[in-house]
């Protein structure tokens, strides 16, 4: 598989499921402590995130 390939596979599987958890987070209202900031740093790194779509290189996963 292509790295190309591989980006589109990703943008078609596993982008719905990004979005539709960034939507549900980012309508959170009352949310205090830990899980705010657990809320506010997974929006910080949405950009970062989403590089997996652009380049099918990127690991899905920085676990060894």
């Amino acid at each position: 598989m292509t790295l190309s390939e591989k980006a589109a596979e990703r943008r078609k599987r596993i982008r719905p499921l990004l979005d539709s958890f960034y939507d549900y987070i980012s309508q959170v209202q009352r949310s205090l402590g830990k899980l705010k900031n657990a809320i506010q740093n997974a929006l910080a790194l949405k950009s970062r995130v989403y590089r997996i779509f652009e380049n099918g290189q990127v690991p899905l996963t920085n676990n060894p």
